[in-house]
């Protein structure tokens, strides 16, 4: 706690800096999981786990989480004043329904923690799975979890302990304009106060987003490709199977041609014939593509945005592309000659 006080009142000298708080964790990134016991009145029966986040007073304006109801953290919730907790609106759901959760009783006893008093409620931000309350692949594709953030000033030794051998503190700073070059910026003001300390990295919050969605960015290309390939396979196989189709027809063909038919009404009896299945067999895909969404959905959260649109969109290019496919066998069959045909049989 002392060393983080130095360092943001050092930080805070330069004009560039807006403002500035130190956390074990930042919003998008997966946090500490810590069970909070049953609290009196509410939903959760048992223990379960929720991301448990200590911060410095000014670290939700300096990441522009905005304040819902009650008060966030000041110079009041320090070692030995009653300790005091904030809670994002996804805890406050999950733990109180429709009661209000201001002024409720929360306790992480695990750590040796005291019951301590809700007073804020804070708009929920993405989080990455990881506490057990939601599935998902990345923080974006997730609902967001429950968070119980508390003052660092309060924070549990053992907890710190905890937080400390896994995850690395995190300092978080705003900047203004003429900020420079923000690495050095923030090393020097840390290094002045404990030149031992190492950083494992120093990014913008642009990066940590970026980096949340790489697994989900490969996985769709990924299956992006798959559904090309398969898209291209599909194409040949109905090219394939319209030219079988009117080799084994080419006298039927020749038969109507000399009887009078329109070559473009042959043509239309082809592609009608090869519409109408695709048409059964798309419709069965996007009634299969909807389940295995849901299903996917359930178990690794939002991997793509499967509305009725997109789905209806990639039913017409399947549509398209298959049509296209039957096209050229179907019009090298009418534009033959049937008198050529008839001596061939």
């Amino acid at each position: 706690a002392s060393f983080a006080d130095r360092t943001l009142a050092q930080l805070r000298q330069n004009p560039a800096v807006l403002s500035a708080a130190l956390a074990n964790h930042v919003p998008i990134e997966r946090g500490l999981n810590l069970a909070v016991e049953p609290p009196p009145g509410g939903r959760v029966a048992g223990p379960r786990a929720v991301d448990w986040r200590y911060v410095t007073p000014d670290y939700f304006d300096t990441l522009g989480m905005r304040l819902v109801r009650g008060r966030g953290f000041d110079d009041r919730d320090r070692t030995g004043n009653a300790p005091v907790a904030i809670v994002n609106e996804a805890f406050a759901r999950a733990y109180f329904g429709d009661a209000d959760a201001l002024f409720r009783s929360v306790t992480v006893a695990s750590v040796g923690d005291l019951p301590r008093e809700i007073v804020g409620i804070v708009r929920d931000t993405a989080g990455s799975p990881g506490s057990g309350w939601t599935n998902g692949l990345s923080a974006r594709g997730s609902a967001p979890p429950p968070v119980l953030f508390v003052p660092l000033q309060q924070a549990p030794g053992k907890a710190l302990q905890i937080a400390h051998r896994v995850f690395p503190a995190a300092v978080v700073v705003r900047l203004g304009p003429g900020a420079g070059d923000p690495v050095r910026l923030v090393e020097d003001a840390v290094h002045s106060i404990d030149p031992t300390i190492a950083f494992t990295d120093i990014v913008p919050m642009s990066r940590v987003a970026e980096r949340d969605v790489l697994a989900t960015t490969v996985l769709s290309s990924l299956v992006g490709s798959m559904a090309a390939l398969a898209l291209l396979i599909a194409g040949i196989g109905v090219y394939g199977l319209v030219a079988y189709a009117t080799v084994q027809r080419r006298q039927e063909t020749a038969i109507r041609v000399a009887l009078g038919a329109r070559r473009g009404s042959l043509l239309r009896v082809f592609l009608g014939e090869t519409a109408a299945l695709s048409v059964a067999g798309i419709g069965l895909g996007m009634a299969l593509s909807w389940t295995l969404t849901r299903m996917i959905t359930t178990t690794f959260g939002r991997i793509v945005d499967a509305n009725p649109i997109n789905i209806a969109l990639s039913a017409v290019v399947v549509l398209a592309v298959l049509s296209l496919a039957a096209l050229w066998p179907a019009a090298r069959a009418a534009a033959k000659s049937p008198l050529s045909v008839l001596r061939i049989g």
